[in-house]
């Protein structure tokens, strides 16, 4: 893949802005205002600590599905890779 650029700077991925995205595609989000009065949803603040194991199973089901499909068709992600990379995304909440 070929580096992408904005105004002058390489783009890079950033893991914490992925794990976000796809706690937002797994239905786990609430709206906020920005400053202009627009507004946009974020990612809710997932602790593990307190939360149930229905919870969990609920949130890593739901997490694999928005993987699916929305990162596995567009990067080629093969489905024995899918539950390392879901277990690391979920390690980093």
């Amino acid at each position: 893949m070929e580096p992408i650029e904005y105004r002058g700077q390489r783009v890079q991925p950033v893991f914490d802005k992925f794990r976000k995205d796809l706690t937002i595609l797994a239905g786990y989000w609430h709206p906020v205002f920005n400053i202009d009065g627009t507004f946009k949803v974020e990612a809710d603040s997932l602790a593990w600590a307190t939360m149930s194991e229905e919870t969990f199973a609920e949130l890593y089901s739901k997490t694999i599905d928005a993987i699916l499909a929305k990162v596995l068709p567009r990067h080629g992600l093969k489905r024995e890779a899918l539950a390392h990379h879901v277990d690391r995304v979920l390690e980093f909440a």
